[in-house]
């Protein structure tokens, strides 16, 4: 029951990190209009994600 917790939250934890360095991938690769629109997305409040 515990190991299979952990393995679930070390799941959830590694999702997490992709989500959190996604718009560091993008903003690598855009220029100053794609960085507005980005900025804009981040300011409004994400949608739920839909499930795979």
């Amino acid at each position: 029951m515990k190991e299979s917790r952990k393995k679930a939250f070390s799941v959830i934890f590694l999702l997490y990190l992709c989500l959190l360095s996604l718009p560091f991938l993008y903003a690598q690769q855009e220029g100053p209009a794609d960085a507005r629109f980005k900025q804009a997305v981040m300011m409004r409040p994400s949608p739920p994600l839909p499930m795979p």
